[in-house]
Formats: structure tokens, sequence, C-alpha cells
């Protein structure tokens, strides 16, 4: 029966295809069309006082008397990365919390936007949705700066809690039909300045408001951490479960820490440990808070305090777990339990569908379709070729497409399977398997990406007029499936992006030290900000202290160091004798500092130059490449050995889906960079991850750029070089892998393993078949003769 509704769903889809028919849903209010607005029983509030700031690309400064004046902008929890919409046909999908009896029962939804230039206003638009209600509609029409369209939103479109804001692109290009020219479209919505704006001043009263805080000017969930001046690492200690505990609270993954004698300005969480027993940590903020969990709000409207009063330091974690079984708890467990939207966490042998994932299929009529999300593998699975990544498909073509149309696959950057779709008269896949090598997918997040090229011959006239917009040429289908084999698990180190994805190996019970090489409030913002984002990508608080100088010989925990970069190279990536100093004072700094706010860039460069020492092997190829001969000036056999060597290393990265590196970029020798590095220390059995840079400002420039949840998605390999000034990373591979845990030793698993390790070193392989029949081959010798030969006479 299962069957028979699949196939009446493929073939109901299928049949619009064919027709070109598409159900038009009534919008309901537009600043650009005549269209009536849904009839409500309210008035529109006027919001004269935000829209200073709302008409803006950013937003000012305000005076504190002014920033309470101002109704709220309650910002999308996405983060800056999630907001940019690119190809003919994208959707993006945001959230944001609402209180009806706390911010009011109406309000305005602001979007601010532009677009590329190469976008024609005539055929572009964005459509709004509020919670599958829709609001609007207008032209994109924004190509120079940020512009900014309200919608009055109705009470029966909003809900307490969570609201899903649905912003779909539909863009054309200007002048050009082709494929290629798709790459070109692109609409961008300013995080900063989109938002819900609430028809009065939101006031933040309790835990679950902390969710409607909006995004500091780095673009970043600002969680600061006030302390005393005279504070010890101590008293930072004692703070560290309040800080991941509220990160894990808020459900973002966006979040940077500072360590700070004095609360922020502008949006944020200044965070507060009050103890009685201490004067300097008894703040004014706390005077009338209640003991426990309590939030605070501040002068600014846009900033709010969150306080843990309790009677002693050393009963602070009391107190916080009193909260977390009380007025926390809800928040927490809804925080923890959130699906992300397109996330698909897997497991050996699991089956997830793109709709359980959060895909909405819907009928497609451009020339490129796309769509990702994200597979998130365990973190001992070992990438080899024992098995396939199977992707059933379910989808439908439309009649009167190029022969040349097809499906492309592409997993972390790397195009690796294709489908031929050659039928002209529609096709239609049920099922149809496609394999996705395992080699191509790696320990922790892996980005999954989908395109279908679906040209026409009309598209080669590339004239408006005489396009069909309205005729689909493809669907794909929610129930299409991704199946994931039985998996070989072995835990395989050093690999960033298991650490990144799932913070292996921090995330068990064991201790977690944390190295700061410097005291200073700097050092300790860059510490707590990779704490924060190693908590999250567990999934809970991590058993983490943080301990001053750098790790010595005595220390056998897996290990975080934030280190200047002269420490780094002087110790190296292993531990030293030096002691440990675990008394000094935390050094503030006499005005806080902010790092520069350029806007992050691509980070898919790999050529960027590294910064720490080379190895002899390293120099010694680099010098072979330049002086290097010319095909005129070798002989016949060093060219023909100089390309068997060429054709073997592209086969080698092509067997291992490596890119290809190209040697002829050198970047900016100039610019200013740091490194994530992790190594073992094989002495202790430990993991210890570096994060050095220069200076302490430039480890927190570096923090703030790991922060950013697409780069930190990306971070791989054994040591990622952050360019400080682009804002790219670039990656560098191990070597070879150390085995750092090995627990399940089933005959199954023993097998898979075994073919894991033979798809790696196929020489090995070849050898061993070869050898194979050779004793066979000596065995069938030696054996038949003695056997005799039966003649006539016998």
């Amino acid at each position: 029966m299962q069957k028979l509704k699949q196939k009446l769903l493929i073939a109901g889809a299928y049949t619009a295809i064919a027709v070109g028919t598409a159900i038009t849903p009534i919008m309901a209010q537009s600043l650009f069309t005549n269209e009536a607005a849904p009839k409500t029983n309210f008035t529109q509030p006027s919001f004269t006082r935000a829209e200073n700031f709302i008409m803006t690309t950013r937003q000012p400064a305000l005076a504190l008397e002014d920033a309470v004046a101002n109704p709220t902008l309650i910002a999308f929890d996405q983060p800056r990365s999630q907001f940019k919409l690119e190809g003919e046909d994208a959707l993006g999908q945001f959230t944001f919390q609402h209180d009806m009896e706390k911010a009011g029962t109406i309000g305005e939804l602001v979007i601010s936007y532009k677009n590329a230039v190469s976008v024609m206003p005539e055929a572009s638009s964005l459509n709004i949705k509020v919670n599958g209600y829709p609001v609007g509609k207008f032209p994109i029409a924004s190509s120079s700066e940020f512009s900014p369209h309200k919608f009055l939103i109705p009470a029966n479109a909003l809900v307490d809690g969570t609201n899903v804001v649905e912003v779909r692109a539909v863009q054309r290009h200007r002048v050009d039909c082709s494929l290629e020219a798709t790459y070109e479209l692109w609409t961008e919505i300013d995080f900063m300045n989109s938002g819900f704006l609430t028809e009065d001043e939101f006031v933040f009263s309790d835990l679950n408001s902390l969710k409607m805080i909006g995004r500091s000017e780095n673009g970043l969930t600002d969680l600061r951490l006030v302390l005393p001046k005279n504070s010890s690492i101590g008293d930072l200690n004692a703070t560290l479960p309040l800080i991941q505990t509220l990160s894990l609270a808020l459900g973002r993954d966006d979040i940077a820490v500072t360590v700070s004698d004095r609360s922020g300005i502008g949006p944020g969480i200044d965070v507060y440990l009050a103890a009685m027993d201490r004067p300097d940590f008894d703040y004014p903020v706390a005077a009338n808070a209640k003991h426990g969990l309590s939030v605070v709000q501040t002068q600014d409207a846009r900033r709010v305090a969150v306080v843990l009063k309790a009677p002693s330091i050393g009963q602070a974690t009391a107190q916080l777990l009193a909260g977390i079984r009380g007025e926390l708890k809800p928040m927490l467990d809804a925080a923890i339990a959130q699906e992300k939207h397109l996330e698909i966490k897997a497991e050996a042998g699991g089956v997830y569908t793109l709709g359980e994932a959060g895909y909405t299929a819907r009928s497609f009529s451009g020339r490129l379709f796309r769509t990702n999300f994200d597979l998130v593998m365990p973190a001992d699975f070992y990438p080899a070729e024992y098995a396939t990544v199977d992707l059933g498909l379910h989808a439908a073509t439309s009649p009167g497409l190029n022969p040349q149309s097809q499906l492309l696959v592409r997993v972390n950057g790397q195009i690796v399977t294709s489908l031929p779709m050659r039928d002209t008269d529609g096709e239609v896949f049920e099922d149809r398997r496609i394999e996705l090598p395992m080699r191509a997918f790696r320990p922790g997040r892996n980005q999954i990406e989908i395109l279908a090229e679906l040209e026409k011959a009309s598209d080669e006239a590339c004239v408006y007029s005489d396009r069909d917009e309205t005729a689909p040429r493809f669907i794909l289908l929610e129930n299409t499936e991704i199946r994931v084999p039985q998996l070989a698990r072995i835990s395989r180190l050093p690999d960033l992006s298991v650490f990144a994805g799932t913070a292996y190996p921090y995330r068990n019970d064991e201790r977690l030290n944390i190295y700061a090489v410097h005291a200073d409030s700097r050092t300790l913002s860059a510490a707590l900000t990779m704490m924060t984002k190693m908590s999250i990508a567990s999934g809970a608080p991590l058993n983490a202290q943080v301990l001053l100088g750098r790790p010595d010989n005595s220390d056998r925990e897996n290990k975080l160091v934030i280190a200047p970069r002269r420490a780094f190279i002087q110790s190296g990536p292993n531990v030293t004798d030096e002691p440990l100093q675990i008394s000094h004072r935390i050094k503030f700094h006499d005005a806080d500092w902010l790092p520069d706010l350029i806007t992050t860039a691509s980070i898919d460069s790999i050529a960027l130059p590294k910064v720490t020492q080379a190895t002899p092997e390293d120099l010694l190829q680099a010098f072979r490449h330049k002086t290097q001969k010319t095909a005129t000036e070798l002989s016949t056999s060093a060219v023909i050995k100089q390309k068997f060597d060429d054709l073997s290393h592209r086969f080698q990265s092509w067997l291992k889906y490596e890119p290809a590196i190209d040697e002829g970029v050198t970047g900016d020798v100039d610019s200013r960079k740091a490194n994530l590095v992790q190594t073992l220390d094989d002495k202790n059995n430990s993991v210890v991850t570096w994060l050095a840079a220069d200076t302490p400002e430039d480890v927190v420039r570096a923090s703030l750029v790991l922060a950013e949840p697409d780069i930190w998605s990306k971070v791989k390999g054994s040591d990622v070089t952050v360019d400080l000034r682009s804002k790219q990373i670039s990656a560098q591979l191990p070597s070879s892998y150390q085995v750092h845990a090995f627990t399940n030793k089933s005959p199954s698993n023993l097998r898979r393993l075994a073919a894991a390790w033979f798809s790696d070193n196929f020489i090995a392989y070849i050898i061993l078949i070869v050898g194979f029949f050779a004793f066979f081959a000596v065995w069938l010798g030696r054996t038949i003769p003695k056997a005799g030969v039966r003649t006539d006479q016998e």
C-alpha cells in the first residue's frame, strides 16, 4: 500500500509537470501591488521611532535613553551564513521567537535585502510566508544597497514561541540565459536589520526571552562574562558551567564569548556570578536578583544581564543545577532536542528522507536546480571504498529537456557522481539508486548538494518574452532517501573535521584542560569562545577547566592550548617540561577592544601559504618545483617518468577525493594569520589542539572567524590556517593518521576495516592477489605430478 501511495504521488507530480500547472497562493499584503490585505481587527502601529535605524544598513550606536524608547527588532535565529539566497529559485527558512503576552499580538516583519546587479527586477521577486501564511511579495530591485520592506503580520499568523519565515527568491538573469549565468544570481538578506518588529518595547524578563536577543556588530551572538578586576583563574573556572549551559540553551551556533571587567554595549548578554561572601562579586545589577538564575533588563533595551546568585563561589554549581532542573529545563531540553533544518545525524545502517530533514518539494522551472543538506557522520567512521552511501532518488523531469541534461551530486565541494537524464519525453525516477563513494565523506559534518542541469533548446534564444516560466522542468520529492551502510568503526587522528563536527575526542566525561599561555582577558576570551564552540558541537557541557601557562609532561588529559605563535614554535605541538602557573590574576585591558568588522569572505581557498615551519620534505619539493626543467630540456625517459608521476599523483588525488592545489597561487605573504593545529601526544595518549597567532588580539580575531558556523563546518585536516585579513581558511591534510580508539572488535567490523585498509593500500592488495595466484600455481605444479597419470593399461 505504501508503494502504491508513492507511485500515485510521483504520477501526480509528473502529471503536474507535464501540463505545466502551478497553484498560486493569494498573497496577503504587498507594498508593490494593489491586492487586498487580509481582514484584521487591529490598526497598524506607526513604529516611527524605529524607522530611522531600520532604514539604514546597520544599526547606529544609540544613546541608552534613546534605546529604551525604541520598539524592539527581534532578530532571526539563524547565523549570517544562511542569509544569502543563490540561484534561480532559492528558499531560505528563518525563525524568530515571539511572546505575545510580553511583545504584543501584532507587529511588522522587516526584510532588508540587496541583490546582484545581474538580477532582472521585472522577472524576479521575493515571496514571504510566516508560518505558512503568505504575507507579501515584491520585485528584487536593490543592487546598490540594502532596501527594507515591512509587512504587517496579523495576530492569527503568529504563534507563541518559534515562528517560521520562508523567503523564496525567484531570480532571472538580465541578459544571459546560459546555465553558467545562474551562479551569478543572488539576493542577500541583511541579518542585522531584518526580523520581527514588535509594536511596543520588548523587555527581557525571563530565561526564555533570551532567545530574542539580537546580534552584535560582528554578526555573532555576544555572550560577555563580567568579572571583577581582581579575579583569579579560579573565579573564571567557576563560571564555565554557566557559560556552556547558557550557550546550549540559546540554541545558536554563532556564539562568541568575551571576558571583561565591564558590561557590554549593544545587543548581547552580560553574564554575572554574584557571590554574597565576596564583596567584589556583589554587583549592583544583582542587588534585587533572586537566588539562583535570574534575568535583569539593562538600560540598553537591546541588552540583558543574566545573574547566577549564590551564597558563595563554591555553591554556584549547586545553584546552577537547581536552575537546570527548574526554570531552565524546558528551554535547555528544547534547544538540545531541536533538529536543525536540512541536517541529518547519520548512524550506521540508517535510512533517512529529505522530508525528515526539513526539505519541501516544489516544482522547478529554471535551468539549474540546487538543494543541499548536511550529513553528520559518526566520529569513529572510517571513510574508504568498502561500501557506498546510497541516494534513493524520487524525482521527475518534464518533456522537452536537452538530452545533455543530468543530475549531479556534490559532497564536500567535490562532484562525486552524475545521473544522465537523456529522455526528452520526460522521466520518472522511482527509488533510483545513486551510489555515493564512501571515501568522499569524512567523520563529522559533510555538505551534500544535489544539482540538476535542465536546459531546453528555447533557452538559447534568450528572449524574455518567449520564455515559458509557468511550465516546470523538474521536481525532487521529499521521500528521496539517504541510506547509510554499516560502517567501519575506528577513530583516527589528527582530524579537525571530527573535532569541529562532534567535538571528538573532547566530549567525553574526562577532564578537558584548556591552557591559556597568557592570563589576559583577550586570550581567555578566545579560550572560552573555542570551549563554547566545542560544547555546542557535542550537544552537552564539557568537563573543562582553564589553566595558565603551557602544558607539561605530567598532564595526561586532552588539551586545548591558546597561545602566541612564539610559544607554539618553541615547544611545537608537543608538551613541555615548564611548570604550570595557576595563581595568576586575570589582566583586564583599560579599554574594550573590538576586532575589525570586515564581512567574512569565501573560505574555499586552499592555496594560502603556511606560517608554521616547513619540513625538509616540503622544502625539497618546493626546490624541485622551482628548478624543474621544461619538457624540451629533458630526455625522453625523464619526460615519460615525469608524465607517469603526474598521472599517478592525479589518480591518487582522485582516489582519495582530494582537491587539487594550484601551486601558482602564492597568496599575500604579509597577511596576518593564525593556526588551528591538532596533534597526538604519544607519551600521554592524549590529543592536543593549538590555536596560535602572533598576538592576543590576533588570537581573538581567529576565534571570531572560527565562530562563524559556515567556517567552522569546513574545518578539516591536521592544520588549518586562518587568514585574518581576508577571513579565509585553508586546510592541510595529515601525512598519516594514528589510531586513537578501537572499541568495536566484532568480526563484521574487522572485515570492513580490512576491506577499508586494502582500498587505501591498493598496491598491497594487488601484491596479495598476485602472491595468491603464484602460490596456487606453485601448489598446482607440485600436486599434479605427484598424483600420477592414468593409462589404458591400469
